[in-house]
């Protein structure tokens, strides 16, 4: 295995920080709403299940979260391929 430079591990380091706290930030809005996916938030809201604001704004951040943190993981897995 190649050795990893400083530079590297720090990036490394810090990508994997950001995927922790968005995670975190998806877990505090499906507890907040008593869901356990995003398919079940969006459902809640347009059953009217949820009041539509502010439960959309946060399904639409919600979908932010996931989409950042699919992003971030596929390009440290783009990385450590290189490696």
């Amino acid at each position: 295995m190649a050795k990893v430079s400083a530079e590297s591990e720090v990036m490394i380091e810090r990508a994997t920080s950001l995927i922790y706290e968005l995670r975190e930030g998806r877990d505090q809005i499906l507890k907040k709403y008593e869901v356990s996916d995003a398919e079940q938030f969006k459902d809640k809201i347009f059953t009217g299940a949820l009041e539509e604001h502010p439960a959309y704004e946060d399904y639409l951040g919600f979908k932010i979260l996931l989409s950042t943190r699919e992003s971030i993981r596929e390009e440290i897995k783009a990385f450590l391929q290189e490696l």
